[in-house]
């Protein structure tokens, strides 16, 4: 981590880098997945974190780590996932709210998706709360569709 810029100058997202899967073309995406199959999904909220922090902080902080992370390994980036669980924040207008029945769906979606496309190593880079919710979406398409998944929490140091 040595020579990692941090904070990085910008974001990767809107450059034609080959770190969006967003951003590649066909070829280029079948050209990365013969050398890497991993994408990491950043997965925020656009919530009120107080009047000083910005409603974007949980996703703006974990895209950008992803990005480092992609930078550094070659790996992928899928472009975030803004979604929670939260009935208060519904009046952001792009925000994805879900019934507790129906949320596990979404990520199970997405999962699927980037399966079809070829990654068949994926991780969902949490940056919001609902820990229960992307190891749900996994065991929900383990099950469906008989391949193998597990998750892990990291909640940082004591």
């Amino acid at each position: 981590m040595a020579g990692w810029q941090l904070p990085p100058e910008s974001g990767h997202m809107e450059r034609p880098d080959g770190v969006y899967y967003q951003t590649m073309n066909m070829t280029e995406i079948d050209a990365r997945l013969k050398q890497n199959d991993l994408i990491i999904i950043p997965v925020g909220s656009t919530e009120c974190h107080g009047a000083a922090q910005p409603l974007g902080e949980d996703t703006f902080l974990v895209t950008r780590m992803a990005e480092q992370v992609a930078r550094e390994t070659g790996c992928t980036v899928a472009e975030p996932v803004c979604m929670a669980l939260i009935p208060t924040i519904t009046w952001y207008a792009w925000h994805r709210c879900h019934s507790r029945r129906r949320f596990p769906g979404l990520p199970s979606c997405i999962i699927a998706g980037f399966w079809n496309a070829g990654f068949r190593k994926q991780i969902l880079l949490n940056g919001h709360g609902q820990e229960e919710v992307i190891p749900l979406a996994l065991h929900q398409f383990a099950k469906k569709y008989q391949v193998p998944a597990s998750s892990s929490r990291c909640t940082g140091p004591p």
